[in-house]
């Protein structure tokens, strides 16, 4: 059997739905005597508990109470409460004097490793080469005299080899180390015929003699020029101190970088000089 509640808010509805404008007698659904003010009064607490979505609460005012609008009921706080599977706020605030909760620290992604840097060691100190200490020798000038190296001499000296080939090279070096040295540095061409036949010496003395100015030795056998190590196809430049130590040597076509590197040593050791 449906109860009075439920057929009161069932005709509520019907209504609603039909537009009819005359009410149902309510004092009659509850057994109420005609003209009963708690009719109305339970009107409007049904309409309220509609409105709002709260199905419990209804209060019952007595007949001798004042007609008035009931006290909406507290809602359940229950309803209110966030999911449990909601996280709970990331800095929850405290009340004072009270004893905050632990907080599980946020799990954050770990920077990646940083790759190991080596240390760099340190690269060994490269000693400058060592060169050999010349030897003393003797060789044929274009007008068929011997001229003798010896050592110590009297100052510092460069000697300039080149075969045929090599030869095209040695005006390159000769003429700015002559122009910035003069006559405080020796400097002496040497001609390495070693491939020249005995027969042709005569002649080839001669053609030498009318390509350079300058005077020139003639390794004709080329034993000098192999006791300093001399390369073919190129012109070699060696630099010695007063005492016949290597100091230096160049090979190949002259430009400002070689010629910077003889330089370097060779102002020192003129400075030097009494």
């Amino acid at each position: 059997m449906m109860s009075h509640l439920t057929l009161s808010v069932l005709g509520f509805f019907l209504l609603s739905a039909c537009g009819r404008s005359t009410p149902l007698d309510f004092n009659a659904i509850y057994g109420l005597p005609a003209g009963s003010e708690t009719s109305a009064s339970l009107l409007v607490q049904n309409r309220y508990s509609l409105q709002t979505g709260w199905r419990s609460g209804y209060v019952y005012t007595p007949p001798d109470a004042p007609a008035t609008a009931p006290e909406a009921a507290s809602p359940d706080l229950s309803l209110s409460q966030p999911d449990t599977d909601t996280a709970a706020p990331t800095n929850p605030v405290t009340a004072p004097g009270s004893t905050p909760a632990p907080v599980s620290p946020s799990v954050t992604a770990e920077p990646a490793p940083k790759p190991k840097v080596s240390s760099l060691k340190a690269l060994p100190t490269v000693p400058p080469p060592v060169y050999p200490q010349a030897p003393d020798f003797s060789l044929e000038t274009l007008d068929g005299s011997q001229q003798r190296f010896a050592f110590p001499s009297d100052r510092p000296l460069i000697l300039a080899f080149a075969d045929q080939k090599g030869a095209e090279q040695m005006e390159a070096w000769i003429t700015p180390l002559y122009k910035r040295y003069t006559e405080q540095v020796a400097i002496h061409g040497i001609a390495e015929l070693g491939g020249v036949p005995g027969f042709a010496r005569g002649m080839v003395r001669g053609i030498i003699a009318g390509l350079v100015d300058q005077p020139i030795m003639l390794d004709w056998n080329g034993a000098v020029s192999k006791k300093f190590g001399v390369q073919k196809n190129v012109t070699n430049i060696f630099v010695l101190d007063a005492s016949g130590q290597i100091l230096a040597v160049q090979r190949g076509p002259a430009n400002l970088d070689k010629l910077k590197a003889i330089v370097t040593v060779l102002d020192p050791l003129v400075k030097a000089q009494p």
